[in-house]
């Protein structure tokens, strides 16, 4: 193959993924490579999601909690976060084309969690032809988006969360542009909580909805879709699962499937499964590595001829609703007032169970309450 052809056929990828992105296009994961029905929908680039957690069990995430990433798939299992997040993505897309996205989630002992997220798609340098073959110019096209989010948990004992997200999108090319506004709501549950040594859930979402958008003279639909997850975590904690079920607008219904296993304690080994890719095998593959606060997360999609894509996403957790209680708890023990700090221990452990400092300082204080008691007492 000549320099020449080489090269225009690399121009000619991105361009494609843009245009498919303002046409009628069947998709899944990706607006490029699925689906079967015909149908018109914009900014398709809304289907897909750089964060290497849920990319690696198969883009399973409606119904199935791991971290604030969720909220792209349902803003409901904001609900269920514990500490605040804060997390940095990227995927080398196709080509020259590619993800960057950052989130942060602030939890709430009362309030619910709140999240925001920005992410941006870049389909790198496209190049235009004339009739004859030669180049004419070169062009640059980028989509982003920018959300917030609400999740809380209504209910405990069977861990009813709802939430909803606003987010905007903009496409913007050299001579053409469109923005959008649009919401997602979402409903989690956990019906049967900690039965056969596992916790099952639910989750349901309805996804980008808004009016059309309106490229130049053109008015397209977004890409609403209506989604239920189903996951099971077990063996302590140590396996995780989900399927999902999607039902995009004017598109056939696809499914998601995944698993987790925590191979070690700092080591998580993932694996997934999309339907309906028509390039590559739909088959998702990933690895977390934990240490302390952090979380180092690495998916890998195969796309066939089309090549591989790689996703990394590096997550850090800090204070939250039960780091708070247990500061507080600490400053109560300072001042001896043990009653106090008991109570604050034991709310920290009820937001945070796997807490095991609370618990060391919530029997600590229970006996210096205790001795503290017996001091009055004594003649």
């Amino acid at each position: 193959m000549n320099t020449l052809t080489h090269n225009r056929n690399r121009a000619f990828i991105p361009a494609f993924l843009f245009a498919c992105t303002l046409s009628p296009i069947p998709s899944t994961l990706t607006p490029v490579f699925a689906g079967s029905s015909a149908g018109a929908t914009a900014m398709s680039f809304l289907r897909m999601d750089p964060a290497a957690h849920q990319t690696g069990m198969g883009g399973v995430g409606v119904g199935l909690f791991e971290n604030l990433q969720n909220m792209s798939y349902n803003p409901a299992l904001l609900g269920m976060l514990k500490h605040n997040e804060l997390v940095f993505s990227h995927a080398n897309w196709l080509v020259d084309s590619r993800f960057q996205d950052v989130a942060f989630a602030f939890a709430t002992r009362s309030k619910g969690t709140f999240g925001v997220r920005y992410k941006t798609f870049s389909y790198g340098s496209i190049d235009s032809y004339d009739a004859a073959g030669g180049k004419l110019a070169s062009f640059k096209a980028r989509d982003s988006l920018i959300s917030a989010s609400w999740g809380a948990q209504l209910e405990r004992v069977h861990g009813i969360c709802a939430g909803i997200t606003i987010r905007q999108a903009t496409q913007d090319l050299s001579f053409v542009s469109a923005g959008a506004v649009m919401a997602d709501a979402g409903f989690s549950m956990l019906p049967f909580k900690e039965r056969l040594n596992g916790a099952f859930s639910f989750g349901a979402a309805a996804k980008n909805l808004g009016q059309e958008v309106k490229f130049d003279r053109e008015s397209e639909y977004l890409p609403s879709t209506l989604d239920f997850g189903f996951g099971w975590t077990g063996l302590l904690e140590r396996l995780s699962a989900g399927v999902d079920v999607h039902m995009p607008k004017a598109q056939g219904i696809y499914y998601s499937a995944g698993a987790q296993y925590r191979a070690a304690d700092m080591l998580d080994l993932r694996a997934g499964f999309e339907t309906g890719q028509e390039q590559g095998s739909g088959l998702r593959l990933g690895a977390g590595v934990n240490f302390g606060a952090w979380q180092l997360d690495y998916a890998w999609l195969p796309f066939g001829l089309l090549g591989d894509t790689h996703h990394a996403s590096l997550l850090y957790r800090f204070g939250g609703p039960a780091e708070s209680a247990y500061a507080a708890g600490l400053k109560a023990l300072r001042k001896t007032r043990y009653a106090e700090a008991v109570l604050y221990f034991a709310t920290a452990l009820e937001e945070d169970p796997t807490m095991d400092k609370a618990a060391l300082k919530l029997k600590a204080a229970h006996k210096l309450l205790q001795e503290q008691k017996e001091l009055k007492e004594a003649p």
